[in-house]
């Protein structure tokens, strides 16, 4: 979205102590029609709800991080199959992690996606 940037920086530069920032966002399907528009629940993610598997959904593919996230702890094993959870954790150990309620990215799921389970029954 045009404004993904200016979004993410605005979270980072307003609060010091966010370790990584994430965006809602649309669900798009293969022709670009939106099937579901974003949460926009702005929230908190925490340790305790990542450890439980209770927190909210932080979009991996509307991330932002402080340099510091990748600066602490190093570059990831290149046996890592997937940067998303080894990336919130390591900024969950050094700060906050907050999902905004602005919508970043227009995310694409049909039939022949890869990543993305079907659609929860309504």
């Amino acid at each position: 979205m045009p404004n993904r940037v200016q979004q993410t920086l605005s979270a980072l530069q307003n609060d010091p102590d966010l370790a990584m920032v994430s965006l809602c966002y649309s669900t798009i399907d293969e022709t670009g029609n939106e099937i579901a528009g974003g949460d926009l629940i702005s929230c908190e993610v925490t340790l305790a709800g990542f450890l439980n598997d209770t927190m909210p959904h932080a979009s991996g593919a509307t991330r932002g991080f402080r340099r510091e996230v990748f600066d602490r702890f190093g570059n990831l094993n290149d046996t890592c199959p997937t940067e998303d959870t080894p990336l919130l954790l390591r900024a969950l150990l050094i700060g906050r992690v907050q999902v905004t309620d602005g919508v970043g990215i227009k995310y694409r799921r049909h039939a022949a996606s890869l990543s993305a389970p079907p659609p929860c029954p309504r």
